[in-house]
This record gives C-alpha cells, structure tokens and sequence, in this order.
C-alpha cells in the first residue's frame, strides 16, 4: 500500500500486476509524511515510512474509512489466464531459491489454492467495489497517464516478466474464468 496525501490516493497491491513497479515508481513522489509500506522483496526500492500497521499487502477493507473517504483508491487487474501463467511461471522461476520454488505442474498448479485471485483485496465482505479505480494491465500505462495527476517514470514500470509459453484451451480457460468469477464481476473480463 502507498498514500500519497498531496494528491489523494491510496494504491493497494495485487498479484502479478506490476504492483510493485508501481509502488516503486509512486513511492518517488512521496512526501515524508506520506504512508509507504515496506517491500517483501529482496531488493530495496524504496524508504518506507509512516506505515504503522499497514503492510505492503494491506487490503483495501482494513483501511480506516477517514482515509477512504479522502482518498482514491486503485488497483491493477490483469486477465486471469495471463495473471495464472504469470504467477506459475514466478513461483517456478529457475531463479527463486529452492526453498522459494513451487515444485508442481501446471495441472497441479492450476487445481490448487495457489492462485492469484485478488477480488478481496479491494471489495468487502460482501464484494461490492471499495476502490475507485481497477485499471486493467493490459492498457497500463494508458490507464495510468489517465488516471493518475502525475507522471510515472516509465523505465521503472516497464520490466518484462520471463513467462512460460503454456497452451491454454477452451475448456482450462473457461474453468480459469470460472474460478476469477467474482473479480471479473468488477474487472470486466469475459470469455
């Protein structure tokens, strides 16, 4: 989660959106006083500060209703076969250290619990919209240029991800869609 006061907004994190490029490149327009919460990563992006009981995972609900009342809240979506892929090919990623790496298939993968689904992180109890905005990861920076009153640095939210080509037919994409059914009820994605 980021707060930025001056313009008004609050970004809550999701799964394998660019989330972190985001609050990367949001955390350089921050002013001291402003909420940012500290990575999960390994690297250091940026100086948190100001974060108190919020994490770089809070949800939108565990947020004070003051500050929802004076903030906009946004999030990234991204179509959820993409999203899976994406997230599969991270936690199997040569990279990651072997206590880190996901020693399944893709089968496997995809009937577990492990995937991305995001919806709760900015609905409520009964997944009616708490934030203002989704902006799809597909139109990023489109989006974004729309949306935000400041100018993101481009470099930073630009990396590519290194993503396993896996078929997707009809029938997993159709169950995939089916198990994001309650966040494609705001993000729009449809088969």
């Amino acid at each position: 989660m980021i707060q930025l006061k001056k313009y008004g907004l609050i970004f809550i994190k999701t799964q394998r959106t660019a989330s972190t490029a985001i609050a990367t490149a949001l955390s350089l327009h921050a002013k001291e006083t402003d909420i940012v919460v500290e990575l999960d990563t390994q690297e250091t992006y940026y100086r948190a500060r100001n974060s108190g009981d919020y994490t770089e995972w809070t949800i939108a609900r565990d947020i004070p209703s003051e500050l929802i009342k004076t903030h906009k809240l946004f999030c990234i979506e991204r179509e959820p076969v993409s999203k899976c892929i994406s997230h599969y090919s991270w936690l199997t990623d040569k990279k990651r250290p072997l206590t880190q790496k996901l020693q399944m298939t893709w089968t496997q993968y995809i009937n577990s619990t492990l995937l991305p689904i995001d919806h709760f992180r900015y609905t409520d109890d009964d997944n009616q919209l708490i934030v203002d905005k989704i902006i799809k990861y597909e139109n990023l920076h489109e989006e974004l240029s729309e949306y935000l009153p400041i100018k993101l640095d481009k470099n930073i939210i630009s990396r590519q991800s290194n993503l396993l080509d896996i078929e997707v037919d009809d029938e997993l994409r159709e169950f995939i869609y089916n198990k994001f059914s309650e966040s494609n009820k705001h993000t729009g994605y449809a088969l």
